[in-house]
């Protein structure tokens, strides 16, 4: 922990070796590609930034490691992976794969995406330097210190609620899109009452995206086009 950062991405690894051969199936859903996209986003960046002090970390959600070889060699997966039992899983509140975490190097949760991440440049590069300062400021945690900092909160991981709840701070535009928006998840719920993982995805995106000058039409359009079938 001390003199670096970690970012870890959660996944199903081995069920995507059966589901996402979509190099070579004819049509491959968004949610597919969009899923493996964010698998090889990270693994550019960590190549990309594989001198900075950073570690990379995959942890497989409970799946045979036969089957999470086959798909680390499948698709050029190099970065380290390990298969959690659950209780990783659990203490993140992963409600959708990939999830990804990064924690500082000051010991605190400062990033929390739920679903894919597409592009890790615009994601990331911002904590890259911020913790870069934090580390030439010598305010890095100690691993000692860290691991007490987790037993005093009484949880494996320290700040997940607290990450979870920024990345779906919505601004008023956010709030009035998901006011408006019905969930693509088939109930009949809109988007701001709906707490199913696509409504999840819809909000983290609202909160993180910038739409620019476009109109709330068109954004609902979108992302009911992109999530109507993803997660379900």
């Amino acid at each position: 922990m001390q003199g670096r950062f970690t970012i870890i991405t959660i996944l199903a690894l081995g069920a995507l070796v059966g589901e996402l051969h979509w190099l070579i199936k004819p049509q491959p859903t968004e949610n597919d590609i969009a899923q493996v996209s964010s698998i090889w986003s990270l693994v550019r960046y960590s190549d990309k930034h594989k001198d900075d002090p950073f570690l990379l970390l995959g942890v497989d959600a409970d799946e045979k490691p036969s089957q999470v070889a086959d798909f680390l060699e499948k698709y050029g997966v190099h970065y380290a992976v390990a298969i959690d039992a659950g209780q990783v899983e659990r203490a993140y509140g992963v409600a959708a794969f990939p999830t990804t975490v990064l924690i500082g190097a000051d010991g605190r949760i400062q990033f929390y995406h739920s679903g894919a991440l597409a592009n890790a440049d615009v994601a990331l590069d911002m904590f890259l330097s911020s913790n870069r300062r934090i580390m030439e400021s010598g305010k890095s945690i100690t691993e000692e210190a860290y691991l007490k900092q987790v037993e005093a909160v009484g949880a494996p991981f320290h700040g997940v609620a607290e990450a979870k709840t920024k990345a779906l701070l919505l601004d008023d535009r956010g709030r009035r899109i998901a006011a408006l928006m019905d969930c693509p998840c088939g109930c009949d719920k809109l988007i701001a009452a709906c707490t199913c993982h696509t409504a999840a995805k819809i909000k983290t995106e609202l909160a993180q995206r910038n739409f620019k000058n476009r109109t709330d039409a068109d954004i609902i359009k979108e992302l009911d086009r992109k999530y109507c079938m993803a997660g379900m």
